[in-house]
């Protein structure tokens, strides 16, 4: 599921350097891949809502001559992108140690290699009690 979501947000970054970006149109889709990520986070959230083109005159005036509005704002959004991958990062379970308070190594090293079979990864996990099964799913969905 995080490989996904890194692969969503990978994504709304790379859209950054279209020739035909629109702001807008990004913004609102981040938004929506934020909130859905990050249900708690309203704050990266209304953030990214809040991005926009600084044109007045004051800031055109207060930044010099070479201000570049759009690239301010993308920048702005490359920042606030950035961050919620590091949170999303951050907030990825350690399979191996969740995993090693209810198996052993041998176990865990089979359940985690990629070339084992599916037969041979639930035959390990059918050595768990249906306490341990319940705690082990919730510090995946947790």
């Amino acid at each position: 599921m995080k490989e996904k979501q890194k692969a969503i947000l990978q994504r709304h970054l790379d859209k950054l350097s279209d020739k035909d970006f629109d702001l807008d149109a990004w913004k609102s889709g981040v938004s929506a891949t934020i909130k859905q990520i990050f249900p708690d986070n309203w704050s990266l959230s209304s953030q990214i809502e809040n991005l926009k083109i600084e044109n007045s005159s004051w800031t055109l005036r207060d930044s010099g001559a070479d201000h570049n509005p759009l690239a301010s704002a993308k920048k702005k959004g490359l920042a606030l992108l950035e961050s919620a991958m590091d949170e999303l990062e951050l907030s990825t379970v350690d399979h191996g140690s969740l995993l090693s308070k209810y198996l052993d190594k041998n176990s865990i090293d089979l359940i985690l290699n990629k070339e084992a079979s599916e037969k041979e990864k639930l035959k390990a996990l059918e050595k768990l009690k249906k306490g341990e099964l319940a705690g082990l799913i919730l510090g995946l969905i947790i």
